[in-house]
């Protein structure tokens, strides 16, 4: 009976925590969009608009090319920055706030900013586009790329805290130092998803279920 209860609340946990992944991933790609997007209106806004930008250091020749181009370019680009961070495992519920995802996310700009000039080349007319505003909106994507999923790491923890998507876990086994570095490991990692609730132990459970099938093969048969 308490391993079925134990097996019930897993199974119900799990689910709910499957759900709210799925919907942080969601979100996540949802605001990458965004912050792409975002990035090329404000690459834009600095490079032609602000007075920032020095004339010598100017890569586009001429004057200011209408707003309009760039918004044909957020598609591209966003789609690029997309399929980029999923291929380097960017969408998974794992945390997304340490240094590895950083550095992982610097990569991912390096590559979408190559794709990018690539894509610019063969399917646009390259000179249309000034390359400043392309390293601008780069630099402003990662920055708030990363910043977003920040929010979303501390969003998580929150959400945990408070109980919602949480899987409890029972393990099944002897206590020992392993299994106790494993409970330590796992309670260490607040955004983890799981909590252990219990140990339930193998040799104690199969010596009930041994002497239960003892105690039913000695009981005498019933006779009509």
């Amino acid at each position: 009976m308490l391993q079925y209860g134990l097996a019930s609340c897993i199974l119900h946990q799990t689910m709910n925590n499957k759900t709210l992944d799925h919907l942080l991933i969601a979100i996540t790609v949802l605001l990458d969009f965004c912050f792409v997007a975002t990035a090329i209106v404000v690459a834009y806004w600095v490079r032609f608009e602000s007075g920032w930008t020095p004339k010598v250091l100017a890569l586009h020749k001429g004057g200011a090319p209408p707003l309009d181009d760039y918004f044909r370019l957020i598609p591209l680009m966003a789609l690029i920055w997309l399929m980029t961070l999923k291929a380097l495992k960017l969408y998974r519920p794992e945390s997304n706030a340490t240094f590895s995802a950083f550095w992982t996310l610097c990569k991912t700009a390096g590559i979408s900013l190559i794709a990018t000039l690539a894509a610019l080349f063969f399917i646009y007319h390259h000179d249309a586009y000034s390359r400043w505003v392309m390293l601008l909106a780069t630099g402003f994507s990662l920055v708030s790329l990363f910043l977003g999923r920040l929010v979303l790491h501390r969003f998580r923890q929150s959400i945990h805290a408070q109980g919602v998507g949480v899987n409890r876990l029972a393990i099944v086994g002897n206590y020992d130092a392993r299994v106790e570095k494993f409970i330590n490991v796992l309670n260490a990692k607040s955004d983890s998803g799981y909590e252990v609730v219990g140990i339930i132990n193998e040799t104690a459970v199969s010596s009930q279920q041994s002497a239960r099938t003892k105690s039913g093969l000695q009981t005498p048969p019933t006779t009509t």
